[in-house]
C-alpha cells in the first residue's frame, strides 16, 4: 500500500483544491474538510505519486 493525498474542491465556488491532506498508508479515517454547510457541491480528489505509470488521481462527487 502507498500513502495518498486528499484534497476537497468546492466546485460552485473553484476549480482548484482547497488543501491537500496527507493519508498515511493503511491509515483509518482521516478529515480532509470541516465545517461543510449541507447541501454544497464538493468533489473529493485522490493523488498517489507511486502509481506504476503516472499519477492516480480520482475524482468523487458528492
Amino acid at each position: 500500500m502507498y500513502a495518498t493525498e486528499a484534497c476537497v474542491i468546492f466546485v460552485d465556488k473553484t476549480s482548484a483544491c482547497n488543501y491537500w491532506t496527507y493519508l498515511p498508508a493503511n491509515s483509518g479515517w482521516i478529515t480532509v474538510a470541516t465545517d461543510v454547510r449541507d447541501g454544497v457541491n464538493f468533489r473529493v480528489r485522490f493523488e498517489n505519486l507511486r502509481y506504476e505509470y503516472e499519477p492516480l488521481i480520482a475524482y468523487h462527487a458528492f
